[in-house]
């Protein structure tokens, strides 16, 4: 998988939003590794090989060829799920756009937070409110 980064021009995290009518798949980048620098992305990806479904999520591989980028023929480029076990030999994202899938994880962390000052408020309060005569 690192040769496979190294021989990569950009490297990302994103969903499949539409395929183009030249046969490139647009994606919105989530996070980047290499090459990104914007939010949308066209990739040309033989369909042949690995069908794209709109919707979904990928780890992105390719290299530009012509102008064009392409994802490797036969290379690692797979449903995110399937393939996000690479990044952990990736160094830090350079670009992590809001609203990714990384985000939620810092949401969810205050959120857990919060729910549980609430939690804990409120039965301070009903503690407080509960009559003497019960204890």
């Amino acid at each position: 998988m690192n040769e496979e980064f190294a021989r990569s021009t950009v490297v990302f995290h994103g969903k499949a939003i539409r395929e183009r009518t030249n046969g490139a798949i647009t994606f919105e980048v989530a996070e980047a590794w290499k090459g990104v620098a914007s939010g949308k992305i066209d990739v040309q990806i033989s369909t042949m090989w690995m069908p794209i479904q709109r919707g979904e999520a990928y780890l992105v591989y390719a290299a530009e060829k012509n102008g064009v980028l392409a994802a490797h023929l036969c290379g690692r480029t797979a449903l995110w799920e399937l393939g996000r076990a690479d990044t952990a030999s990736f160094p830090a994202p350079s670009v992590t756009l809001k609203g990714s899938s990384s985000a939620p994880w810092s949401l969810t962390g205050i959120g857990a937070i919060l729910s549980l000052v609430v939690a804990v408020l409120l039965a301070c309060f009903m503690m407080a409110r509960r009559d003497p005569k019960q204890k």
